[in-house]
């Protein structure tokens, strides 16, 4: 789970605009699938939310409140869901929510210390393009994740800086050479057709650099936590 949630955390909140906009292209089976899943989630991220201005977690003298749980945990359990992760254990799930508030909260305090920012018209601009790319769907989205305007406009610049440290301190370049080799192992070992290369090469770079970002991320987190001061408080 926690190699998921380390995904969640590098993906960014954007996420939830593609999942909105990927269902409405979903054929009628997909469509049943996925309302069983949402069913299932949906029972699951029944929480006992905490007080907006409640802290939830402390890290390194920065408080994480509780609007930032309550917004987060649907979103986690939706998440893990489609994974086929079990959510019905809510204690395990708050417990997977803090570390991933936490997880959050210690590369945005690094990516700070090594001079990374990202400009208001940076985030406009992004905003801007979601808007454009999304139509409609962006208000109902931010709405279903119970952000406002203002408050997304805040969680994007936060992913947008976590994205940058991802990008800049990580080494996720994938060469010709490991691309045809994930191809060629994808067609001697899958039993369904691959197709020509020049069809899943962008796929497979993206999987591969995933793959690293992982790699490379899992033990700097690590680092991070070992050196922080640390306290949940729910």
């Amino acid at each position: 789970m926690k190699k998921i949630l380390l995904f969640l955390t590098s993906i960014g909140i954007a996420f939830v605009l593609v999942a909105c906009n990927g269902e409405e292209n979903q054929d009628t089976s997909e469509e049943n699938e996925q309302t069983e899943q949402n069913s299932d989630a949906g029972q699951a991220a029944q929480f006992d939310e905490v007080d907006p201005d409640t802290p939830v977690a402390e890290v390194n003298g920065e408080e994480i409140i509780g609007k930032e749980y309550n917004r987060l945990y649907p979103q986690v359990v939706n998440f893990l869901s489609q994974y086929g992760q079990d959510t019905s254990d809510t204690e395990a799930v708050k417990e997977q929510v803090l570390n991933e508030l936490v997880t959050q909260r210690l590369i945005i305090q690094e990516a700070e210390e090594q001079g990374i920012q990202v400009t208001d018209e940076e985030v406009t601009s992004e905003i801007e393009s979601l808007k454009e790319q999304y139509g409609e769907d962006y208000a109902t989205a931010l709405e279903a994740s119970g952000f406002t305007e203002e408050s997304f406009q805040q969680q994007l610049a936060k992913d947008m800086i976590r994205t940058k440290y991802i990008e800049t301190q990580l080494d996720t370049e994938v060469t010709d050479e490991e691309v045809q080799a994930y191809y060629d192992d994808l067609v001697a070992n899958s039993e369904q057709e691959i197709g020509e290369l020049s069809e899943v090469e962008e796929q497979i770079k993206q999987a591969l650099s995933q793959q690293k970002q992982q790699e490379q991320l899992q033990p700097k987190i690590e680092e991070l936590r070992n050196a922080a001061n640390i306290e949940l408080l729910i």
